[in-house]
């Protein structure tokens, strides 16, 4: 669905604003070298991967690893922000506070919600 509403003139400046403050605050680059996390299924110890990573909920969230440049990234941060929030778990004062405002207004769309017709707007 995001591959869609992404597109809507309406949610893209709230996206935006998601996206930037995420990055500001959450932002961490590991060079494959020094991070040590716990592997999430096995527990163990292990060397974060060198890459992109929001760090929300004592979790990292890869962001470049499904490729596109920042369009990929843009959708593994949605997609990681996503997950928390419908997930209750609790996000930080501002990214909690814009992912509420995307949902609520996402809910106010019209019913039944194609969000992919450019047309249907909010």
């Amino acid at each position: 669905m995001y591959g869609c509403i992404k597109h809507n003139t309406n949610l893209r400046a709230m996206f935006a604003r998601l996206e930037d403050e995420a990055i500001r605050n959450h932002l961490e680059i590991s060079d494959g070298s020094t991070t040590r996390v716990r592997q999430p299924l096995t527990n163990k110890a292990t060397i974060l991967p060198r890459g992109r990573y929001l760090f929300i909920n004592d979790k990292y969230h890869g962001l470049d690893h499904s490729g596109d440049g920042a369009d990929g990234e843009s959708d593994e941060l949605w997609a990681s922000l996503f997950e928390e929030y419908h997930g209750d778990r609790e996000l930080p004062a501002g990214l909690g506070t814009a992912m509420s405002n995307i949902v609520n207004t996402l809910n106010s769309m019209p019913k039944p919600l194609n969000p992919c017709d450019p047309d249907q707007a909010v």
